[in-house]
């Protein structure tokens, strides 16, 4: 299959180092002085890695990859321990890659893995050099991460934040079945918006979001929700969006 996957520049490899522990997935050695992907089963494609290298040498690129494998990732992560673990499972509700954290925390209760703390470990996750990680204290935690918040703010900018607002289309239209509205309170009545995902610009959006699985996409001009008035009901029901300016 074609998808994201990291990119490593030898010429400019100086095997520091640096960006194998922030690889959760365990994708990166060092071998013959040089940083290696070594295999594409374990790469995710979020790039986790990239503000590690001191020179530049890992970037992304598109191309024929064998699929992330969640499974195979938990198998050769559960060996070195609970804090890679749990960065692991941070680095994947960062990204709202939610059917990847529910596969992860399955194979955690399914082989009954030990997560009990220890008072000597300190989780890391992969941020910047000056800013304090915060950890899932407990599994319990990385569970209630598998459902992204329905409202409100995280904080920062909303744009770059991947949000699935998950709705239930069935249960809503059920709902609505139910609802008698008299004809002449039809047009005047506010029509729901269809929107699932957010962001939705398409330089904001991540193709190896979860609201991309085995989704029908419409890619829309930005102007045209304000040009069409029923382009949520006739366009836009059911699938996932992505806008840009066509000029």
């Amino acid at each position: 299959m074609k998808r994201t996957i990291i990119k490593i520049d030898e010429e400019l490899c100086n095997g520091c180092g640096n960006c194998v522990p922030n690889c959760h997935e365990g994708a990166l050695q060092i071998i013959d002085g040089k940083a290696r992907l070594i295999s594409d089963l374990f790469c995710d494609g979020l790039g986790a890695c990239i503000g590690h290298c001191p020179e530049g040498a890992i970037t992304m690129e598109e191309r024929e990859a064998e699929p992330y494998d969640e499974i195979k990732v938990m198998e050769l992560m559960v060996p070195k321990g609970r804090n890679t673990i749990l960065a692991h499972l941070e680095h994947l509700r960062d990204h709202n890659e939610t059917e990847l954290l529910k596969q992860a925390i399955n194979y955690i209760k399914e082989n009954k893995v030990d997560m009990s703390p220890k008072n000597d470990e300190h989780v890391h996750k992969h941020t910047n050099s000056h800013a304090q990680p915060q950890a899932f204290n407990n599994l319990n935690e990385a569970r209630a991460a598998v459902t992204p918040p329905s409202s409100g703010c995280g904080g920062g900018c909303p744009g770059s934040k991947a949000i699935d607002f998950n709705i239930d289309l069935n249960k809503v239209n059920e709902a609505a079945s139910q609802v008698k509205v008299m004809p002449e309170t039809v047009a005047s009545a506010d029509a729901p918006s269809e929107l699932r995902q957010w962001p939705v610009q398409l330089h904001l959006l991540n193709p190896q979001a979860g609201y991309f699985k085995n989704a029908d996409v419409v890619l829309a001009a930005d102007c045209v929700a304000f040009s069409m008035g029923n382009f949520h009901n006739q366009y836009l029901k059911g699938k996932t969006l992505a806008i840009a300016c066509p000029k």
